[in-house]
């Protein structure tokens, strides 16, 4: 019962930001549809390509930090996690708000220790930023 209360209040208040953005920027549509016509496509495929892929270097990244500290977590799992962080860290000021979350959730649904929870989480956010780095001065 506990679980249901808390998941409906999550969509409330998801559903609440949503509303109150749409009201917000209600002024702004007819731009959208501007920009919306004028859109090559080609590039938001590439887009979304790219977002992808992105996603699926720190779910491998962090599914391999979580396998050397001994846990096997499965990719789907790892894949629903990211994509709810991202979220987060899309709607909270930081972007730490997402790691805060798969945190908790690796540490409520599978059961990983705190600690190595977040060395795994830390250690992927500094080995992306290693990697995007070096690919920039390359």
């Amino acid at each position: 019962m506990k679980k249901k209360i808390f998941n409906f209040i999550r969509i409330f208040v998801s559903l609440a930001l949503m509303a109150f953005l749409i009201y917000r920027n209600r002024g702004n549509f007819g731009n959208i549809l501007d920009t919306l016509r004028t859109l090559d496509a080609r590039f938001l495929i590439i887009a979304v390509v790219l977002y992808f892929i992105g996603i699926s270097f720190i779910v491998f990244r962090w599914g391999t930090l979580l396998k050397a500290h001994g846990y096997n977590i499965s990719r789907p799992f790892l894949w629903q996690s990211a994509f709810i962080g991202w979220f987060y860290n899309m709607l909270l000021p930081t972007s730490i708000g997402g790691d805060f979350y798969r945190v908790h959730d690796l540490y409520k649904n599978k059961k990983v220790p705190m600690n190595e929870n977040i060395s795994a989480v830390v250690m992927e956010r500094i080995i992306g930023t290693i990697s995007g780095i070096t690919l920039l001065v390359i």
